[in-house]
């Protein structure tokens, strides 16, 4: 449970999160962590900018999902 993991640690300075999740198969099992993380996220008031986040409309839990995801994310992390 990576968000009982996550909220017993101080948040590093400068992290960057990028979080995806798509819409059916694991991902549609995984979405009520994805939103139970990102509410947290929101409490600890994590700044907007060094977060990523989006819902891939067309996205599963499929290596053809994360090279498309990987070319957004590999983008904002480097702007």
């Amino acid at each position: 449970n990576y968000f009982q993991q996550l909220i017993k640690v101080n948040q590093p300075k400068n992290l960057q999160l990028a979080i995806v999740n798509g819409t059916y198969g694991l991902d549609l099992e995984l979405q009520f962590g994805v939103d139970e993380l990102i509410g947290y996220l929101n409490k600890i008031n994590f700044p907007k900018e060094n977060l990523l986040y989006w819902v891939d409309q067309d996205g599963n839990h499929s290596p053809k999902s994360w090279s498309h995801q990987a070319k957004v994310i590999l983008q904002w992390m480097y702007k």
